[in-house]
């Protein structure tokens, strides 16, 4: 009975061994080790308030192992690769490379492990927005000068990478349109060598107000623009010239139309209680089938203390 009970137990452990043994081959037929090479986006984190990052690699990439079904799937979008930058000055260093894996997923090398990151301090520049037409209205139509509110943006960055821009601007398709054109577009950036550029860290703002008038071709006429105002200075004050940038205006429309109009005014600019120069972009209100350009008319009424010398208000004055 001795050798019967010992031989059995043997029998049992030789079962459970093999048994684990061929566990572990199925298993690893089924989820076979395997690697992958991943390019990972590379990312900062941790700079302080005013300082940019003016170079750094673009991405890295990031070797790694797993279960072949598991990493054969992954996506730059599954890991993050960056670079702490806390206490970072202006000027170059090198910094090490971290990554954030998903689980069962190991890290097995990333390249370049160690990075050359650029910080400069954070500029700012005016840039002048242009539109830039795209395309041509529908045959008997023509697109009149285009008016962009706000006229400038902020760009902000590294200095070296702004005096690189030459400008920023705007796209509007009029392809085959039979109507004015509003709406608000994206800015985008030109760089002098007239490649187009990411906006970087920030432009302000991010879009802008767009306007284009497609007006039917036809006659037109040139007339004057006359500022209307209305009420009055502060006691001690008075009105004194009145300038308009551009002083005539181009009218679209009829013969007949165009015939009844002398001259062209505006709707009242408020000056009620002004101590200083007003400034103010004319509205005017025009009648059905007449066309104007340029759409945006300024006018800047001078405001001088009462009895002191001064010009009489000009041809666009009231």
């Amino acid at each position: 009975m001795r050798f019967s009970w010992r031989q059995d137990w043997t029998y049992k452990v030789i079962a459970v061994v093999l048994s684990f043994a061929l566990w572990l081959y199925v298993s690893e037929e089924r989820h076979p080790v395997s690697d992958n090479v991943v390019h990972v986006p590379l990312e900062t984190r941790g700079l302080a308030a005013g300082l940019v990052v003016a170079e750094k690699p673009a991405e890295v990439a990031v070797r790694v192992q797993g279960a072949r079904q598991v990493v054969g799937r992954l996506t730059p979008r599954d890991l993050q690769a960056f670079v702490s930058l806390e206490g970072a000055q202006p000027g170059k260093s090198v910094r090490p490379v971290q990554v954030v894996l998903p689980p069962r997923v190991e890290l097995v090398e990333v390249s370049p492990a160690q990075v050359t990151v650029v910080v400069e301090e954070l500029s700012k520049r005016q840039l002048p927005l242009e539109v830039m037409v795209q395309g041509r209205p529908e045959p008997g139509y023509v697109a009149l000068r285009p008016v962009v509110r706000p006229e400038e943006v902020v760009v902000s960055g590294p200095r070296g990478w702004l005096n690189g821009l030459a400008k920023a601007f705007v796209e509007a398709n009029l392809e085959k349109r039979q109507g004015n054109f509003h709406a608000f577009l994206p800015v985008r950036l030109l760089e002098k060598g007239g490649k187009e550029v990411s906006p970087g860290t920030a432009v302000e703002p991010a879009a802008a107000e767009v306007f284009v008038p497609v007006v039917p071709t036809g006659p037109y006429k040139e007339v004057a623009v006359k500022v209307t105002l209305r009420g009055e200075p502060a006691p001690g004050y008075r009105v004194g010239r009145v300038a308009v940038n551009p002083a005539t205006v181009r009218l679209y429309g009829s013969r007949e139309m165009l015939a009844q109009v002398g001259f062209l005014s505006s709707q009242p600019v408020d000056i009620g209680g002004a101590r200083e120069d007003v400034q103010a972009l004319l509205d005017f209100s025009l009648p059905e089938g007449l066309y104007l350009e340029p759409v945006a008319v300024v006018a800047v009424i001078e405001i001088l203390p009462a009895g002191t010398g001064g010009g009489t208000p000009g041809a666009g004055g009231t």
